[in-house]
């Protein structure tokens, strides 16, 4: 009788271990299964993020690093004992335009945007909303005049007038802004600005447009917030409109309407802003061609010379973050876990055979006896344990994508409960500079979504590469707990077998 048939036979008539193996290689498979599972899973939670956010890696100040020079140069200047003066306000720092050609000829870069933004008043013109803050400005002069009569009165309306009426924001192309990506503005009338732009030539809101009876052709005047005898006369080429929602600021400030926000271009705005603005700009946005060459991005730009003291290559990472927290953790629990089950399973599965073995050392001593060789004896034992494996892999496909779905998420909600409980959001307050030349120094450029949620639903399903893993892992458990103790047993001669076992 060959070997295999005989382990048919011997599979059948054990019943009672052959159901205890079933049962624990069922258990070792569906939990690694499901563990293999939620890795794949989690990774592609992490390219579907990446891609809600969009592959965008911005080039801008690190306002951390500056922040934390600035506390160092104010406690030096205490430490030293020089007088407090005047408050510390920071400045935003030029980014040289030769950073930006360094990286936007890069493989993984589809295209980019160079900006810059800046407050002006308006000379000959009206900024949208301007008149509701004029009396907004006047109640509270009275108000104040009323109830503080012995204080000195600020003149509100012109502290109002250098925060600037309108907003002049230079772009390299309009059409790669995030605005006009979503649609949130689109071109109405004339024409768009590209790097061809002429200098001095701007588009409007078609609200502000409206207000001031102003079409393409006309010449609107505006002036610096920090020198109103500097005035500037910007030609109007085309007329937007635009659908983005009103922020609690620009309710409070014209400048930060959507409606005042004029479009130029970089060779115009950096002439407004000044000789520090030569061959350079605020920020520059880089739109990659796929979600996951991000990091690969990154790591590319850090071997160029930009000075990644003064600034940042910012990825979203903060939101990237606060949306995949939860799933990273589970996914490092979820391989961790595996390994265990592995190395536990394994053990477990040694000890049961070799209990098994030691109650068959007569079968073995026959076995031998009538000349039956001890790989094909050790072949038996092995063909045994991969029977007992087939039904365990045939039941863990069948639930093992049921299983994986809800230890997953049941180890999410754990994981996400556990984050709200032990961690805040603490976002660090940017810091308020010169507005009206540095407008936009915080996020106003940032393609990141300040508003993300956190991923609470995990998508676990059993793919055929994660089956073959969970199988080829089982195949290696089996084999090794199978022969680790067969091999001990095939050490002793026919005759020492049996005269034991007599």
């Amino acid at each position: 009788m060959n070997f295999f048939k005989r382990a048919i036979l011997s599979t059948k008539s054990r019943w009672s271990k052959t159901l205890l193996l079933f049962t624990v290689i069922t258990t070792i498979c569906v939990l690694v299964l499901s563990g293999i599972s939620i890795q794949t899973a989690s990774k592609n939670a992490g390219i579907l993020a990446r891609q809600q956010l969009g592959a965008t890696v911005t080039l801008k100040v690190d306002t951390e690093k500056m922040r934390e020079n600035m506390m160092k140069s104010k406690d030096s200047a205490s430490s030293s004992g020089e007088p407090g003066g005047e408050r510390m306000k920071p400045t935003m720092t030029p980014l040289p335009t030769e950073y930006i050609d360094q990286l936007k000829d890069s493989e993984y870069v589809e295209s980019y945007l160079a900006q810059s933004s800046t407050s002006l008043l308006a000379n000959d013109f009206t900024a949208v909303g301007s008149e509701t803050e004029e009396s907004d400005s006047e109640e509270s002069n009275s108000s104040t005049e009323s109830s503080n009569k012995n204080m000195p009165q600020m003149d509100q309306g012109k502290i109002g007038r250098n925060m600037g009426d309108v907003t002049l924001t230079g772009v390299s192309n309009l059409e790669q802004t995030s605005s006009f990506r979503d649609g949130n503005i689109s071109i109405v009338e004339g024409d768009s600005i590209t790097e061809e732009t002429a200098s001095n030539s701007v588009i409007i809101e078609e609200a502000l447009a409206s207000e001031n009876d102003l079409s393409v052709g006309d010449t609107i005047n505006v002036s610096s917030t920090s020198d109103e005898e500097t005035t500037y006369d910007l030609k109007i080429i085309g007329i937007y409109a635009s659908s983005e929602d009103f922020t609690e600021q620009a309710m409070r400030d014209t400048a930060s309407s959507p409606y005042n926000n004029i479009y130029t271009s970089l060779e115009t705005i950096s002439e407004i802003k000044g000789s520090d603005y030569e061959n350079a700009v605020d920020s520059a946005v880089f739109y990659l061609n796929d979600p996951v060459n991000v990091d690969a991005f990154i790591a590319e730009s850090e071997k160029t010379n930009i000075d990644f003291d003064t600034f940042k290559l910012d990825a979203n990472d903060s939101a990237y973050e606060q949306m995949l927290g939860p799933i990273e953790n589970i996914s490092s629990f979820s391989k961790i876990a595996v390994f265990v089950i592995a190395i536990a399973g394994g053990l477990i599965l040694t000890l049961i055979i070799m209990l098994s073995i030691r109650d068959r050392n007569q079968e073995i001593g026959i076995l031998l006896s009538l000349g039956e060789k001890k790989s094909k004896i050790i072949a038996q034992f092995a063909v045994e344990i991969l029977l007992v494996l087939v039904l365990s892999l045939g039941v863990s496909s069948v639930i093992g994508n049921s299983t994986s779905n809800l230890i997953a998420n049941q180890l999410l909600t754990s994981e996400i409960s556990s984050s709200e409980n032990s961690d805040e959001a603490n976002a660090p307050e940017m810091p308020g500079g010169d507005r009206g030349q540095n407008k936009g120094f915080g996020g106003m450029f940032s393609p990141t979504r300040s508003n993300v949620e956190v991923i609470d639903e995990l998508d676990v399903s059993v793919s055929g590469q994660d089956f073959l893993k969970m199988s080829g892992l089982g195949v290696a458990i089996s084999l090794v707990a199978t022969c680790v103790p067969a091999v001990t047993v095939m050490r002793l001669n026919p005759k020492n077998i049996l005269s034991k076992h007599s």
